[in-house]
């Protein structure tokens, strides 16, 4: 799936002068790599136009919808752009901001009226004065840069609580390994370990090979610093001592979900 990075601002072509100065009040937040604005004044000469809408939307988190009777009457904005702006409002949270422009049959449109227009449809910005119009194509251009902000902050919660559950379930798989392949480890990581944060516990060459992997992932996580000594050869050649030591609070808390 696409990242959602970017506003998308849908318009009839009549209201072309509307865009205009909107796309003026987004230049200083697009110039602090703030925001990225898309309008089919983006499309190029030549280029697929229906290929580029379908991108640009899949690319948006935001929607700017600039209604007038002319947007509301335009055949291709009710066709190519409005539907996949509203599906992915429905589907995947896409924030819709209607501007209403000019008197027009909005309330009675139930598949946009039911987002929350910037301002009120008895009070378009054409009958507002210069000065009120220009402060709220300000308040439309900052709110739309928050709205963004805030999704970007959103999406990069849910990847890093993705990332931390994919390590929570890597690092389980070695602690599973460690079970699985020595029998004295194990009892003391768990019984000894909770308690004092370290352990201190002989293990045969041929166990700890088989956990020296698991234990070099978790240690690389930080959760211990890991010891390995071979005992006296005389009195037991095939055995080691390993020392685990500093276990943090997290490796705590894996063990208690482990049980």
């Amino acid at each position: 799936m696409v990242k959602r990075t970017q506003i998308f601002i849908s318009y009839s072509h009549a209201d072309k002068d509307a865009l205009a100065r909107l796309q003026v009040h987004m230049k200083p937040f697009e110039r602090l790599n703030k925001i990225d604005v898309w309008s089919d004044s983006n499309i190029r000469t030549g280029a697929d136009w229906r290929k580029e809408i379908d991108a640009a939307i899949d690319r948006s988190a935001v929607a700017i919808l600039l209604i007038s009777a002319d947007f509301l009457a335009s055949d291709f904005v009710t066709e190519n752009e409005l539907p996949p702006l509203l599906v992915a409002a429905e589907k995947e949270g896409v924030q819709i901001i209607p501007v209403i422009l000019k008197p027009c049959a909005f309330p009675h449109v139930q598949e946009i009226s039911r987002f929350q227009a910037i301002n009120d449809p008895m009070q378009p910005l054409s009958s507002m004065n210069t000065n009120d119009v220009e402060t709220l194509w300000f308040r439309i251009a900052t709110e739309a840069a928050g709205a963004l902000k805030r999704i970007d902050a959103d999406s990069e919660r849910e990847l890093k609580g993705a990332i931390d559950k994919a390590k929570t379930i890597q690092y389980l798989k070695a602690l599973t390994n460690i079970k699985v392949n020595t029998t004295q480890v194990w009892p003391a990581l768990v019984a000894k370990g909770k308690k004092t944060r370290s352990i201190r516990e002989p293990i045969r060459a041929t166990s700890y090979d088989a956990i020296r992997t698991d234990i070099g992932l978790l240690e690389a996580a930080g959760f211990f610093t890991a010891e390995v000594e071979a005992t006296s050869p005389r009195y037991a050649p095939d055995m080691r001592e390993l020392r685990l030591v500093g276990m943090t609070d997290e490796f705590i808390k894996l063990l208690e979900q482990f049980g």
